[in-house]
Formats: structure tokens, C-alpha cells, sequence
């Protein structure tokens, strides 16, 4: 029972296995202690930072695009799998295919969001000022 359990949510347990190993990497940022005995350094940690608004967004959302395109990444490398795995059975490999089908179409669309975010915080940057 837990074998067939983990053969139909296996992309499930792959993925939120995945998001959690990314995530990790994303947020394990190194402490500076020795940096907040300094007055300077402690009052320049408290400030908001140097960059733009603008700067700030754009690098959430490269992120977060990023992060969703490992993702999709992941689903073709899951589908390539099912369908080399399908032994000849048709029906395993129309899923793989439609999981294939709807991981392009993420893919695609993910980089088309990127470059469309992209033209617009350089868009943004150069009409408020910010450079």
C-alpha cells in the first residue's frame, strides 16, 4: 500500500522535496557578528539599503521567476522519466507527454513574464531617475 502511494504522488513528494532544498539555498544567508560590533556597521544594518525601489522588485521577481523555472525544469526531467520508464504502456506515455506538454508551455511562459519584467523595471529606472 505505501508503494503504490508513493508511485502516485512520487511528483509530489518530488517537488515539495525540491522547493524545500531551493528554498534552503535561497535563505541561508551567512551572519555577519562581527560586522554589528562596529557602530558603523550596526547602523548600517539597521537602514533600508541603497537601492531603488525598483532595484528591490526587480530582484524578487527575477527570483521568484527563477525559482519557477527549476521548477519547470524539474517537470520535463519528471516527464522524460515517466515516458522512459512507460515500457510501451500508452497510456503512461500519454501523461508523460501531457506533463511534457504543460511544463514547455510553463517554461515558455516564464521566460516571456522574465523579459517582459525585465523591459519594464529598465523601463521604470530610466523614466524615474534611478540608474
Amino acid at each position: 500500500m505505501i508503494n503504490t502511494l508513493v508511485k502516485k504522488q512520487w511528483h509530489i513528494i518530488f517537488s515539495r522535496l525540491l522547493f524545500i532544498v531551493v528554498g534552503s539555498c535561497y535563505l541561508s544567508l551567512p551572519a555577519h557578528a562581527t560586522e554589528l560590533i562596529d557602530e558603523d556597521a550596526a547602523s548600517s544594518a539597521t537602514t533600508l539599503g541603497t537601492q531603488s525601489p525598483v532595484e528591490v522588485a526587480a530582484l524578487i521577481i527575477s527570483a521568484f521567476l527563477g525559482l519557477l523555472g527549476i521548477i519547470a525544469v524539474t517537470y520535463i526531467i519528471y516527464a522524460g522519466f515517466l515516458w522512459m520508464t512507460a515500457g510501451g504502456n500508452p497510456q503512461k506515455a500519454d501523461k508523460a507527454k501531457g506533463i511534457l506538454k504543460s511544463a514547455v508551455i510553463g517554461l515558455v511562459l516564464i521566460m516571456a513574464s522574465y523579459s517582459l519584467a525585465t523591459y519594464v523595471f529598465g523601463a521604470l529606472e530610466q523614466a524615474t531617475g534611478y540608474q
